[in-house]
């Protein structure tokens, strides 16, 4: 279960004292437990192993689902039972190892290993869905710089959009300065045309983020359509993209020299 990284989630996993004089034992994954044993707790349930006429085989341990050749269908219904209480002479067919650092370095070594003993050659466990993934990864990656030039057009068009808006005031902002205004009024002019700048795309791209991912949804894993922590830090990224695109053009604004501006008019 280490080897898989699977979790006990309830009673126990196998031991090196569950010997062929010890009573029967098995192990379920949650999926059994959920398909035989709904709504019932399987940790002491009696299972019966191939046939119904075979003896009681007591449930000890309740383990974390997995996954095999396929991450989009439902885990398979799993029991695991200790190779020293054989049901039908079982040998084992494969060693999981579990190791540090480079993987194919260790692969590497245990294949000739088992070479040498005249053993089947060493692969890696997640091999198999390895070629399930790569499609999945690659158009992850493909959506991110998509996404992120979609980001670079967008804070580029609204420092164009903020530039040019505060240069049409510049005449508006010097006499609100000749009259009084402080830096921190001006601030707050700046913020509210920011924010009417910002606000209404914003909501608009949330409202169909929230549809396009409702029409995704099928193609999302392990990722929750109302996943709001998610929204929420997309429209922080694109908040601070803008305040960002704003900070030289409201620097620019901030230098006016009101008495300058009016002379020159």
């Amino acid at each position: 279960f280490a080897s898989l990284g699977l979790h006990v989630i309830d009673g126990r996993p196998l031991l090196a004292t569950d010997g062929p004089k010890s009573p029967l034992i098995a192990v379920v994954n949650e999926q059994f437990a959920r398909e035989v044993w709904p709504e019932q707790r399987a940790v002491g349930k009696c299972l019966q192993v191939l046939v119904p006429t075979s003896p009681c085989t007591l449930v000890v341990g309740v383990v974390s689902d997995s996954r095999v050749e396929d991450w989009f269908e439902a885990p398979p219904a799993q029991y695991y039972l200790p190779l020293s209480q054989p049901r039908r002479e079982e040998t084992a067919s494969a060693v999981l190892v579990r190791g540090e650092g480079d993987a194919k370095l260790l692969a590497k070594t245990l294949d000739q290993e088992l070479r040498r003993l005249g053993a089947t050659e060493a692969r890696a466990l997640s091999a198999p869905l390895d070629e399930v993934r790569r499609p999945w990864e690659l158009g992850a990656l493909s959506f991110g710089w998509i996404g992120l030039l979609a980001l670079l057009v967008s804070g580029t068009g609204l420092f164009g959009v903020l530039s040019h808006d505060l240069a049409m005031r510049r005449h508006e902002y010097g006499l609100r300065m000749a009259l009084g205004a402080n830096r921190w009024r001006l601030t707050r002019l700046v913020s509210k045309q920011l924010l009417w700048s910002v606000g209404p795309g914003l909501m608009l791209g949330l409202l169909l983020g929230y549809g396009g991912a409702h029409a995704l949804q099928s193609l999302l894993y392990g990722i929750e359509i109302s996943d709001w922590l998610a929204y929420a830090g997309a429209a922080g990224l694109v908040v601070l993209v803008a305040l960002l695109a704003a900070l030289v053009p409201w620097r620019q604004t901030l230098r006016i020299d009101p008495a300058a501006l009016l002379r020159s008019e």
